[in-house]
């Protein structure tokens, strides 16, 4: 098979890792026996859209435009200032972004195993590029709100951003290669756009001129 073929393929993959991550992310709010959330102070747990108040064995919900996360174990020893945290906070809507780019763009890519056009290609590395730059943003933000108590959650996100970025020159090596094969079709083209010098025309032997004896 082509590597047009084995690139698409390892971008839908690298896309249904960052898909996963992501969800395991998202989808916790946390709750009260899970082990899985953002960070931790000895009063609260914290996710992307809730949090755990363990002394009142309370779940809850917050809504991002109007919380403020400085209301919580504001005595804790958070890196950044009340004030920064509370705008900060607004960012993490960067995740289901980054989320939902990164499933459009993987759907674009099983299409694009079979689709040989550059022009869908490019659009799909477009895509990329916002999933990417949505993912970094997420990444980011969520380290700098919760630190110094971030957990593995917050961490294994780095890996989504990277990922993301390795599927981002994977479909620029899909629309190269594509480049590549359009332009060895073309012809009288450019010495320049040539992969490989053309094979010598062989010189016609005539037999010389005179009777035969």
């Amino acid at each position: 098979m082509s590597s047009v073929f084995f690139l698409s393929f390892r971008i839908v993959i690298l896309h249904a890792v960052v898909m996963a991550l992501l969800l395991l992310t998202l989808l916790d709010c946390p709750p009260r026996t899970s082990k899985h959330f953002a960070a931790q102070t000895d009063n609260y747990k914290f996710g992307i859209f809730g949090y755990y108040d363990k002394s009142k064995d309370e779940q809850t919900v917050w809504n991002m435009a109007k919380f403020k996360i400085s209301d919580l174990d504001g005595d804790s020893d958070w890196k950044l200032s009340s004030d920064r945290r509370d705008q900060f906070l607004k960012v993490f809507f960067a995740g289901p972004l980054a989320l939902v780019l990164t499933a459009i763009s993987m759907l674009m890519n099983l299409l694009g195993v079979f689709c040989r056009f550059r022009c869908w290609h490019a659009f799909v590395l477009i895509v990329n590029i916002l999933a990417f730059l949505a993912s970094g943003v997420f990444t980011t933000f969520l380290l700098l709100v919760y630190a110094p108590h971030n957990t593995w959650i917050g961490w294994i996100q780095i890996s989504t951003s990277c990922f993301l970025l390795a599927s981002v020159f994977h479909t620029m090596s899909v629309i190269k290669e594509l480049a590549r094969r359009h332009y060895d079709q073309v012809p009288n083209k450019p010495y320049f756009l040539r992969t490989a010098d053309p094979a010598p025309v062989p010189t016609p032997q005539y037999a010389p001129y005179g009777p035969k004896y």
